[in-house]
């Protein structure tokens, strides 16, 4: 199964290696992204947006906004998706 959104894309990754849930890449999510050097403020407000949302998170994972993003997610099991630099995604629930 090939996400559908990502062959949408003008250059498309020939190929994806999942490990995980891979229903959770149809599901509505909310995308964080933000600085790895972030000021508490940032990463107190990443996690109320996450809160807020309630919805599945996707993020790269990396230090700061990324990790906060992930981090309140689970702690109040809501899904998340982490998409690494190199290709690979990981669900974890």
């Amino acid at each position: 199964m090939y996400p559908i959104n990502i062959l949408n894309l003008p250059d498309p990754t020939p190929v994806i290696f999942l490990k995980g849930n891979k229903s959770l890449l149809c599901q509505k999510s909310v995308s964080i992204v933000g600085s790895r050097k972030a000021a508490l403020s940032a990463l107190n407000r990443t996690k109320s947006v996450v809160l807020e949302l309630r919805q599945t998170v996707v993020s790269g994972g990396a230090d700061g906004i990324g990790s906060k993003a992930h981090q309140s997610a689970l702690e109040s099991s809501i899904l998340t998706i982490a998409v690494l630099g190199f290709g690979f995604l990981e669900t974890c629930q």
